[in-house]
């Protein structure tokens, strides 16, 4: 036998405490603390170097200095410790015992940190109260697990052991006031020690402020706004008023942001083939490089990253953003991205009942949307949808998607990254913003999609049936503007995306009963729904009665800034 000893340690409560967030930073800041406490625990452990060569969970051998300080580096920006870390225990160094004692360091200086931020504020500051505070808030556990190698795996073993422990829920006993809550409000986030630990200090000692955008300025990231303006009322100004010079191209979706979880698919069959320590270490090496790349990915789309620990993100974005700094133009073209670096990365854990991907589930919400209803949205769409997709031998891989319009109305599809449904919409989709189609063509495209959705009992009838698919769109659609260059090329997207499922019938490679062909259907008119949502006109554009004293009132409100 060879039998040894891990440590494991989880962080939290994570999910309850980012879901109170109202604002951007909040958000963030919410996210980052546990990535800090993990970071100052983590430091302060391997500056023994024995130990530091043990750790298989996150990947620290390059990544951390000897003195536990800088972290990543400087401008890391976001959190990317996990919520939990593993390594082999030495009795012979007291480990449990020096977990113990960084775990009490870490919440004792971040008590302090706390009581100096509060200083600044108009909060009464009692430290004892907030010593106290700090100790209760964090839950943090550690278990001590010996491991068969030969016949256990080290994280399956450990994390299973870290899931029992998690569900002795701690809350808050005393709670006068929510300490954490007021530091991490956008006007305090900006120069406390969190922003501090992301983003570094400049020559002179000051902060580097991070970027924490309202969501409307997120979901016009494409017109490249000043950073003079982030709130609604003075977004709302400047475009309606004359130095706006884009009111003619602003669509609903730029008052629509998308609120994006990633996780990965296969994970955990992926880790239990693991034998060596070196394998392990391996693979967290591929994790951290992964978050790393998101974070480049979704920040040069003008995203704002949450936290990515490794297969797990948490980002805001724009549903549309021509101007990226990258190749991703739409929120689609981002998920391939994102889906092709996964693959890069963890390729070589490709096999034939193994197959290493990411789900996604996407909550399209407008920018007044509560931010904790959205991450809820998010989340189910994950975990509930994407995570649980299946079609035919295809599971998983999968974008969950649901748009939640202002007025109430809601839609919703899930599709397989790989299948041809998936990639005929977003032909589709990209087809529907290009500068290319005028506004006529644009209006003629709204009827197609009400007729489409008009005869959805006749489609459901000849929906594996190309030939009458075709027929359908050649009797209806047959009119002079139909036969322009790009309403012909939309009008075959269309056809090919709806009848995207007819080389599997007509091969018979595959039977689809009853419950598939209507998760089928209903797919393909919430993709149409998403198609039309895409060329519907914003109000944000017009100028009230009293507009031409907009130009004063937003002049004004510059001045006091």
């Amino acid at each position: 036998m060879n039998i040894k000893t891990y440590i494991g340690v989880t962080i939290g409560p994570i999910v309850k405490t980012i879901e109170n967030a109202k604002e951007t930073g909040e958000l963030w800041g919410s996210s980052y603390i546990f990535s800090y406490m993990m970071k100052k625990i983590i430091g302060d452990l391997i500056k023994n170097k024995d130990r530091k060569k043990r750790f298989i969970v996150p990947y620290v051998d390059d990544e951390i200095n000897e003195d536990g300080k800088n972290i990543f580096g400087e401008g890391n920006e976001v959190g990317i410790f996990h919520d939990r870390f593993i390594f082999e225990s030495n009795k012979e160094k007291n480990d449990f015992e020096e977990v113990c004692g960084s775990i009490k360091d870490a919440k004792s200086e971040f008590a302090k940190d706390i009581i100096k931020e509060l200083k600044n504020t108009d909060v009464k500051v009692d430290e004892e109260k907030i010593k106290d505070y700090v100790e209760d808030f964090f839950k943090i556990y550690t278990v001590e697990v010996k491991v068969d190698l030969c016949k256990e795996n080290i994280i399956k073993k450990v994390s299973n052991c870290i899931d029992a422990l998690e569900l002795r829920e701690k809350f808050v006993s005393k709670e006068s006031s929510n300490y954490l809550s007021i530091i991490l409000k956008n006007k305090y986030i900006r120069q406390s020690f969190l922003a501090k630990d992301a983003y570094g200090e400049t020559e002179n000692g000051e902060i580097k402020k991070g970027k924490y955008p309202s969501l409307i300025k997120i979901a016009m990231s494409e017109f490249n706004l000043s950073g003079e303006y982030n709130s609604n009322e003075e977004i709302k100004k400047y475009i309606q008023s004359c130095q706006f010079k884009n009111r003619n191209k602003l669509k609903k979706y730029h008052e629509y942001v998308a609120l994006v979880q990633v996780d990965g698919d296969s994970i955990g069959k992926v880790i239990s083939n693991f034998k060596k320590h070196e394998e392990y270490k391996k693979f967290s090496y591929k994790l951290l490089n992964y978050s790393k790349e998101s974070h480049k990915v979704i920040k040069e789309y003008d995203g704002f990253t949450v936290y990515a620990g490794g297969d797990d993100l948490l980002f805001i974005a724009p549903i549309v953003n021509i101007n990226s700094e990258n190749k991703c133009k739409n929120i689609f073209q981002l998920f391939d991205n994102l889906s092709e670096k996964f693959h890069n990365n963890f390729e070589e854990y490709i096999k034939k009942d193994v197959k290493p991907t990411i789900s996604i589930g996407a909550a399209i919400v407008h920018n007044k949307f509560p931010l904790y209803f959205a991450l809820e949205e998010a989340r189910n769409l994950l975990f509930n949808k994407a995570k649980n997709f299946k079609d035919g031998d295809n599971e998983k891989n999968a974008v969950a998607f649901k748009v939640i319009k202002n007025s109430g109305e809601s839609f919703e599809s899930v599709l397989g990254k790989e299948s041809d449904l998936y990639k005929n919409f977003k032909e589709m989709f990209n087809l529907v913003y290009e500068e290319e189609m005028h506004d006529d063509e644009k209006k003629s495209l709204n009827q197609i999609h009400i007729k489409v959705l008009q005869d959805k009992v006749l489609l459901n009838q000849i929906i594996y049936n190309k030939e009458m698919i075709e027929n359908y769109f050649n009797n209806n659609f047959n009119e002079e503007i139909h036969k322009k260059d790009e309403m012909k090329k939309f009008i075959r997207t269309v056809i090919d995306f709806v009848s995207s499922n007819c080389n599997d019938q007509e091969n018979n490679t595959r039977e689809y009963n009853d419950m598939e062909k209507e998760s089928y259907i209903n797919s393909i008119y919430s993709c149409l729904k998403l198609i039309r949502f895409m060329s519907e006109k914003s109000e944000l554009g017009q100028v009230s009665k009293k507009g031409e004293n907009d130009d004063k009132i937003l002049s004004k409100t510059k001045t006091n800034r």
